[in-house]
């Protein structure tokens, strides 16, 4: 029944249809109201007292003879009566002029516009809420009475929420499909869905999309920018009421409020204008990131047999239950469990975590006791495949990934008012009260006066008094003042979405700010080399360093070790491209080597390779030499304590000395001063094979399972990464501790590795920590499994119920602490709005973390 066109419903978009509605009905309601007002007005002229307004427009204090026939003569009146019915009549034949001249046909227009405007509007609603139902009786008459409840049960939940703890063949029976031979280690197609399957999940949990934030109307915000806000609202009941005042007491003032309603309207609709560009630009920018195909494996049944077809197709249409195959450089495009990678396979989660290294990721079965965005068989919506291929399962698309939940959870939160607007509003009620207290004074010094004034007099001296409180130029000014701050922004190369974001931005008190790819390159960088020549040395690994090709035998030998055993390649540009570690390990040795890493690469092939894996942390190649046929070199890389395990020897040149106890005390304390340094550290060792014969034939996978000793490798050195600070930062940070605004750095990295970079850039003082208290030096550097102890139970800390060690906990940490490490998504939300409610600061985020 699904094997035809299939229309999936769309998103739940927060900006429904019945947004044209409400504003259709408003512009009608606006635009009768003017009509009413024009007519009224017009009719308001007519008559006063029973006397006919025309027969006083020139002057005459009589009634027409022409129609003293047709009604009762007036009374007779005395002068001062007279001269009364004289001017109201004035002002009322000054009302009817205004009714019957332009005006009035300008406002006519504008009733008829807004009316059609309604009508648009109205019929835009109607058209996408028939479409909405259409698209959903269609999908409810291709599903019948079918669920999610009736197509998965209840182990759909269950599925998303905890798939890291089931087997590939549990979950794919949780989920309705078939993995095949995927996740028999070899790389065999699996069954993957149905074309009938995938077309029903389709319905089920509609596009892989998340689901967009709220887009407002854009006439509704060029209403909201001309007369929102509190400032506007004061500013137009002051046009309103000199119009007032200069019709009543027959003022020629009319000029004053017209400027000044001009003034309203140009200043609000520059702002719309520049945020409405700035919005755009973004949109257009988003629109730029091309969208990747995402090969998946459909089954049908040809000739009474199960057929596999592979297929590719767009991100948004793949559901829950679909095998999807990724490889180095993809994109993933939702949350996948892995039912099949190679060894060494890995992804970069820093977009997710800010977790700077790569993560390893394997195909095992995790425990009951590991959160899922800590599990190492799962891949997640949003991040990126470094190394290696792989196979897995969607359980999540859209909302349901663990990035879609984060979104879900930032779209509910309520805009926070900028210090622009708490200012100006408490400005305003400033000006309130004084223009009031002027005004009431005025009036009480005029009738006071032994000087006699008429009331109108009176009344308009009062007026005149309390609106010259006003500042009605603070408007245009604020907003053109803004204006051009954004400009010179943009040409920062920064779009400002708000312009009275940056009068916030100046106000900033706490700056929360990510580690990986903000406060540093982003990329690894090998910075450290330590070998040993007639003694162990630390060499620092720079360009300028190693300019040229340096003549150290045990230098030398170690960019041999770290130019060999490597996966990096160059791409079509002749650029490195792989693994940021072996990529950054390749560029340190080629700076030491030289330029001739290719020759040196053929004379040495590779003839076999034991892939890094978790549980070894090393990683094996063998090479022939080129030179002396029969004889091989096996090069050994990997964790520091695992491959010193191996190894009975140690280089100094060009010959090896026995790695006494001694040596190896020196090479544990060389590597604890590179780790307390923030580094990442890798050993290399190596071994010569002499007697085999040129075609002999590797194998193994293990230590105990290969055909060749794993015993006795030679120390060659160690090589220090690290993810090195921008340049900049540093002084960015003292110029941020000069302006009282204080810098606090809020990663997922490991937290010797944080407080290493948050001195080497300024946030934390070297040697600050040893100086301090140790109940503030507790507070200072927070983990984020201590966070978990006391996050609050709802969106932020106003309404959460919290004990006085809770309350004391979040009062420390806003108070002391400068670096939060190992960190999620979740936990810097709290973090920020800790500073904001507790801490009473204006905070400011940059990173990924935003």
């Amino acid at each position: 029944p699904f094997s035809g066109r299939v229309l999936a419903p769309p998103p739940a978009a927060r900006s429904s249809p019945e947004l044209h509605l409400r504003m259709g009905v408003l512009s009608c309601v606006v635009g009768v109201t003017v009509l009413l007002t024009q007519e009224v007005r017009a009719m308001s002229g007519t008559r006063v007292n029973g006397l006919d307004v025309d027969s006083f427009a020139g002057g005459r204090g009589q009634v027409p003879m022409e129609k003293k026939s047709l009604r009762v003569q007036p009374p007779k009146t005395t002068l001062v009566q007279r001269e009364a019915i004289q001017g109201r009549t004035a002002s009322l034949s000054k009302l009817k002029h205004l009714a019957t001249s332009e005006s009035a046909v300008c406002a006519e227009f504008v009733f008829f516009a807004l009316v059609a405007f309604g009508f648009h509007r109205y019929f835009q609603h109607h058209k996408a809420a028939a479409s909405i139902l259409a698209k959903k009786a269609l999908a409810k008459s291709q599903l019948g009475s079918k669920t999610k409840d009736v197509v998965f049960g209840k182990l759909l939940s269950e599925a998303q929420s905890r798939p890291h703890v089931f087997g590939a063949e549990e979950l794919a029976g949780m989920l309705n499909t078939d993995v095949g031979t995927a996740a028999g280690g070899h790389y065999k197609e699996g069954a993957g869905l149905s074309m009938d399957q995938a077309a029903e999940h389709l319905l089920l949990f509609g596009k892989n999309q998340l689901t967009p934030g709220v887009k407002e109307d854009i006439f509704l915000m060029l209403l909201k920018q001309v007369f929102g806000g509190l400032f506007n609202i004061m500013l137009w009941i002051c046009v309103a009421c000199e119009l007032t005042l200069a019709v009543i007491f027959d003022g020629d003032d009319t000029l004053t409020p017209l400027i000044l309603s001009m003034v309203i309207v140009a200043s609000g609709t520059l702002q719309w204008w520049t945020e409405l560009q700035a919005e755009s630009m973004m949109e257009s920018l988003q629109n730029m990131q091309r969208t990747e195909l995402v090969c998946v494996y459909r089954n049908t049944f040809q000739g009474g047999r199960k057929v596999v077809q592979e297929q590719w197709i767009e991100p948004g249409d793949l559901v829950p239950g679909e095998l999807v195959v990724l490889e180095a450089g993809d994109k993933i495009p939702a949350d996948i469990r892995i039912v099949f990678c190679t060894e060494g396979a890995e992804v970069d989660n820093a977009a997710l975590t800010g977790e700077s290294l790569p993560e390893a990721r394997t195909v095992e079965v995790e425990g009951e006791g590991v959160a899922v965005h800590e599990a190492h068989n799962v891949c997640f919506f949003g991040t990126t495949v470094l190394k290696g291929k792989m196979k897995g399962i969607v359980f999540a698309t859209g909302d349901d990934t663990f990035l879609g939940q984060i979104n879900e959870t930032m779209t509910q939160c309520a805009r926070t008012r900028s210090t622009l607007e708490t200012q100006i509003e408490h400005f305003v009620h400033v000006i309130a009260y004084v223009a009031m207290a002027v005004g009431v004074l005025s009036l009480v010094a005029n009738l006071m006066s032994p000087v006699q004034r008429p009331i109108d007099l009176i009344l308009e001296n009062a007026a005149t008094a309390f609106f010259a409180q006003v500042p009605e130029g603070l408007l245009p000014t604020v907003t053109i003042s803004l204006m051009i701050a954004s400009t010179r922004m943009v040409r920062r190369k920064v779009l400002v979405r708000k312009i009275d974001a940056i009068e916030t931005l100046g106000c900033v008190s706490v700056l929360c700010s990510d580690k990986t790819g903000t406060l540093t390159s982003g990329c690894m960088t090998a910075t450290d080399i330590v070998t040993h020549a007639d003694g162990f040395a630390t060499c620092r690994c720079t360009e300028n360093e190693w300019a040229a090709p340096v003549q150290n035998a045990s230098v030398l030998s170690l960019a041999q070790c770290g130019i060999l055993n490597n996966s990096s390649k160059p791409n079509r540009e002749g650029v490195m491209a792989g693994s940021p570690t072996e990529v950054a390990i390749m560029e340190a040795c080629i700076r030491v080597f030289g330029s001739n890493r290719t020759q040196y690469q053929d004379q040495n092939p590779k003839v076999f390779e034991i892939p890094f894996n978790s549980e070894t942390k090393w990683m094996l190649t063998i090479h022939a030499d080129g030179l002396r046929p029969g004889a091989f070199r096996m090069v050994l890389k990997g964790a520091p304590e695992r491959v010193l395990a191996m190894c009975t020897r140690v280089l100094n040149e060009s010959s090896t000395v026995e790695l006494s106890d001694q040596r190896r005390g020196e090479i544990n304390t060389h590597l604890h001063k590179l780790m307390s340094g923030g580094r990442r550290v890798l050993c290399f060792a190596e071994m010569r094979l002499d007697g085999y014969a040129d075609d002999f034939v590797f194998e193994g996978s293990s230590p105990e399972k290969c055909n060749f000793p794993m015993e006795g490798f030679t120390w060659v050195g160690l090589i220090g990464l690290e993810d090195p600070p921008k340049e900049g930062v540093k002084d960015a940070i003292a110029v941020l501790d000069n302006a009282s605004c204080k810098t606090v750095m809020v990663t997922g990295d490991h937290p010797t590795t944080a407080q290493a970079i948050a001195t080497r850039i300024g946030i934390l003082k070297p040697g600050e920590l040893d100086r301090m208290p140790q109940e503030i030096r507790d507070y200072t550097v927070i983990a984020g499994g201590d966070l978990a102890k006391y996050l609050p139970g709802g969106d932020g800390f106003e309404n959460a119920a919290f004990d006085d060690e809770q309350m004391e906990f979040w009062r420390k940490t806003v108070q002391h602490a400068r670096v939060f490490a190992r960190v999620s998504p979740v936990h810097k939300r709290v973090i920020v709005r800790a500073y904001q409610q507790i801490g009473g600061a204006i905070v400011a985020m940059t990173g990924d973390g935003v």
